[in-house]
């Protein structure tokens, strides 16, 4: 079910990844340059995004990076909190 807010992931690195909300709460593999919608998040959460690498089954691999993003912020945002994986780490 979706939540009341929402997070554009872009992934701007030149390898696929997969990323992980909460442990499991909302997956997605992006390939490179691309984009998904975590839709699973809540005002008041502080979800953690877990990036891991791409196994060549397209599995998920091990973890490379973890970084929570408050939901309050995105009340401050107009048109929400877009991050962005850069090949070493998630930015706002």
């Amino acid at each position: 079910m979706a939540g009341s807010a929402k997070y554009p992931f872009k992934n701007v690195s030149q390898q696929p990844i997969i990323v992980v909300m909460d442990h499991g709460r909302e997956r997605h593999l992006i390939p490179p340059s691309g984009q998904v919608i975590f839709e699973n998040a809540n005002i008041g959460d502080n979800p953690t995004f877990h990036v891991h690498t791409v196994n060549p089954d397209n599995s998920e691999g091990p973890e490379i990076y973890a970084d929570s993003f408050s939901t309050i912020r995105l009340l401050h945002v107009p048109g929400g909190r877009d991050l962005m994986w850069t090949g070493s780490k998630i930015e706002d």
